[in-house]
């Protein structure tokens, strides 16, 4: 797969002139040290996507108690847009 990718970003000038590379954070953030994650990947305000890995299938862990803060915020946020 990956030479595949080289092969259209290298030879196929359309497709560059779009790409854009973005750190993985952005698109795929981790929610906190609290949840056994730590270092460049942990979400901040201005990423996109938080994912929480594991939480289903790890007993000790509770996917409803880690979204929590950040549904309340994004919550908020949204009612703010809208008035």
């Amino acid at each position: 797969l990956m030479k595949t990718q080289e092969h259209v970003v290298q030879w196929h000038p359309t497709i560059l002139t779009k790409l854009a590379l973005v750190p993985q954070r952005i698109m795929n953030a981790y929610p906190g040290p609290l949840t056994g994650h730590e270092g460049s990947h942990l979400f901040e305000e201005e990423d996109f996507v938080i994912r929480f890995a594991g939480c289903e299938t790890n007993a000790t862990r509770s996917c409803e108690k880690e979204m929590e803060p950040y549904y309340y915020k994004w919550k908020q946020e949204s009612r703010t847009l809208s008035d």
